[in-house]
């Protein structure tokens, strides 16, 4: 049987419980999305949380996460540039693992921090790219999948590609020496995009909150639903991985804004 990976990201959550996001209410947005998860998926062997869980790095919002994710299926978090470090890894505790690397048999599942303290784009200080390094070496015996916040190619919107990974030639060239490496998978767009570097495969996965519009110049709101991203990872390094949206709502959304 393959093991069952599931990610979700990008959730924005406000202080308070439906506080709106360019007019969207991202706690609702969120359950909705996990309502439609549970239907499709109802355990895996992890589900992966890829940042800006919170829209403004209040613990609050972190604490209301953790009461409406899945208690039963094993998490992992990672910070985004809406996060913050230190409260976020209070709020995980011990029911879910940050930053961590997770055993799941022969695949080995890695996050990594992309994020800069006050900044908007990211960043993998040479600290992380060792440490995922390490990992790739320590266990040259298994398949691997990377998770981080921010995008390491461009997807097409000159306003977020300024926002990429700033030293994403180095890590790349780095990670493109493992043939164990399979899948490097961020959140942060919005959006759903497939990348090719070498061997590796780059996903981007929809936010559970409000899409951004694909080959954009400027900030603009897609009309695509919310979504999440699953995985089937089987023993011999192949994988099955799509994204699935919640069905057509009639969600809130200010198009006219000019960012977020």
């Amino acid at each position: 049987m393959p093991r069952k990976l599931l990610q979700i990201t990008d959730c924005h959550l406000g202080e308070s419980e439906g506080e709106r996001l360019v007019g969207l209410n991202t706690d609702e947005s969120l359950g909705y999305v996990l309502q439609h998860m549970l239907a499709e998926h109802q355990t895996a062997d992890l589900l992966v949380c890829s940042g800006d869980l919170s829209n403004e790095a209040g613990s609050a919002a972190y604490q209301r996460l953790q009461e409406k994710l899945p208690g039963h299926i094993p998490q992992a978090w990672l910070p985004g540039n809406h996060d913050d470090n230190r409260l976020m890894a209070e709020a995980a505790g011990e029911k879910c693992q940050f930053l961590a690397t997770v055993d799941l048999g022969r695949w080995q599942v890695t996050l990594l921090d992309s994020s800069i303290p006050q900044k908007v784009s990211g960043f993998l200080a040479d600290a992380e790219i060792e440490r995922a390094l390490a990992i790739l070496q320590q266990h040259a015996d298994k398949h691997h999948i990377f998770f981080l916040h921010h995008h390491l190619k461009p997807v097409g919107c000159k306003w977020l590609d300024t926002q990429v990974v700033g030293n994403a030639e180095q890590a790349l060239a780095a990670f493109a020496q493992f043939p164990q490496l399979k899948l490097i998978v961020n959140g942060h767009v919005h959006q759903e995009s497939v990348r090719q570097h070498g061997h590796l495969q780059l996903l981007s996965t929809p936010s559970t909150c409000i899409q951004f519009k694909p080959n954009s110049d400027d900030f603009a709101l897609g009309d695509e639903m919310p979504g999440y991203r699953w995985f089937e990872l089987f023993d011999d390094g192949s994988f099955a991985t799509g994204v699935s949206r919640i069905d057509e709502r009639p969600l809130t959304l200010d198009h006219s804004a000019h960012g977020y």
